[in-house]
């Protein structure tokens, strides 16, 4: 009987430290895999959002690309032929390039659009920099058409006729495109993206 009894008592413990170790084999194992799938969703999240920022950084470019190539037409740059003799050839850049507008800026700040708009842009850092050679780009930050829900960007650059810069060319455009490049982008079908500019600015 006492022989039974040991044997059934050294079972019963042999049992439960078999348990103990299967519970700790689990849990463990059960850490591990999602420490696992933790890692490789913030891994495939993080490769998701280098890609989709890639890809827009390479439409911005082209943009600034367009914007130069336009500039560097010596009809565009000479600053002797009014805005009136210049239109036709704008609006040919716009219909092309689906562009809002065209800005011409001369040596004083003045702003005459391809819109009608009109306005004095001498104390804008970005013509200030694009005018004195700083910058030989620029492109803004999106914003809202006052009473609009149509968000613009616009992109600039210098207008070199004869070897000087004689004045700044801007190129108004839709920014929608950015906030279609981040609307599918989320975690697992939760949560939302958003495009922050260096400032802290919400972008889209």
């Amino acid at each position: 009987m006492k022989k039974t009894s040991i044997k059934k008592k050294l079972m019963v413990t042999l049992s439960a430290f078999f348990v103990i170790i299967l519970g700790l084999v689990i849990t463990f194992s059960t850490l591990l895999i999602n420490k696992t799938l933790t890692e490789s969703s913030e891994s495939t999240m993080n490769n998701m959002i280098e890609n989709v920022a890639s890809i827009t950084n390479e439409k911005l470019q082209a943009k600034l690309v367009m914007t130069q190539a336009i500039a560097n037409n010596e009809m565009i740059s000479n600053m002797s032929i009014p805005m009136e003799e210049k239109q036709e050839v704008l609006d040919s850049y716009i219909k092309y390039f689906g562009l809002r507008s065209i800005g011409i800026m001369d040596a004083s700040g003045t702003l005459i659009s391809t819109d009608g708009y009109r306005g004095d842009v001498s104390t804008k850092d970005y013509y200030q920099n694009l005018l004195s050679g700083k910058w030989d780009s620029y492109i803004s930050s999106p914003s809202f058409v006052s009473g609009t829900d149509t968000q613009i960007i616009y992109t600039g650059a210098s207008l070199i006729y004869q070897g000087k810069i004689v004045g700044v060319m801007t190129c108004t455009f839709e920014s929608s495109f950015i906030s279609e490049d981040i609307q599918n982008l989320n975690y697992f079908g939760s949560g939302k993206s958003y495009i922050i500019d260096k400032s802290g600015n919400y972008v889209a």
